[in-house]
């Protein structure tokens, strides 16, 4: 059962999702609703590319090029648009992450680097077929540090193979094949003041303990 949208819950998100979930987002408060107009841009940005003119040290020419937003001007075009704090910014860059899950999982990342190491062999080739074999080079190390070919994979346990420890519980170390003891009680009250003896005491008492007779 999907609680209506007006029930108020302990979180934005919560609130967000029963809506959105319910296609009921315009029942949400005021408030709620500006929040998902804001993340909802912050998720599309995510996806957008910015276009940055900048100067070349030489010669003073401009250069153009695309590349995704980051945080920092994620946050300012927040300010400029919405008129909300940094922290606020900062919140809803999160929450957007969340809800619309435009984060990278492990699973997300082990695909993106396996894209990363096809592209990487393509250059590497590339360079190689025009005879710079220092950028092949270049590009032959990254690519081992992409593979990780460097790095020792620990031994996975196969769990379905484990077989579970029988402890046994006793009072008679003799049911577990160690030596039975005759007067356990006096071994422990002799390992007691040996404690509390220093080295030339244990010794000495060591040393009285022997039957010379049966040695010889």
């Amino acid at each position: 059962m999907i609680v209506p949208a007006t029930y108020s819950d302990d979180t934005v998100l919560d609130r967000l999702y029963r809506a959105f979930l319910d296609h009921k987002t315009d029942q949400l408060s005021d408030e709620d609703k500006n929040i998902l107009a804001r993340i909802t841009e912050v998720d599309k940005r995510f996806s957008e590319k910015l276009l940055v003119t900048k100067k070349k040290l030489k010669g003073g020419k401009k250069i153009q090029y695309e590349r995704p937003y980051n945080y920092k001007e994620l946050v300012n075009w927040l300010i400029e648009k919405y008129d909300i704090s940094h922290r606020q910014a900062y919140a809803d860059i999160a929450m957007a992450k969340r809800f619309f899950l435009c984060g990278q999982t492990p699973e997300d990342k082990e695909f993106a680097r396996g894209q990363q190491i096809e592209i990487g062999w393509e250059l590497y080739y590339e360079a190689k077929a025009h005879g710079q074999f220092m950028v092949a080079n270049a590009v032959y190390q990254e690519i081992n540090k992409l593979q990780r070919l460097h790095v020792i994979d620990p031994e996975v346990i196969d769990r379905e193979k484990m077989m579970p420890s029988e402890y046994i519980v006793t009072d008679d170390p003799a049911e577990i094949g160690f030596e039975k003891m005759e007067n356990p009680d006096a071994i422990v009250e002799r390992l007691r003041k040996s404690f509390k003896q220093n080295f030339i005491e244990v010794i000495t008492s060591d040393a009285e303990q022997i039957d010379f007779d049966e040695k010889s």
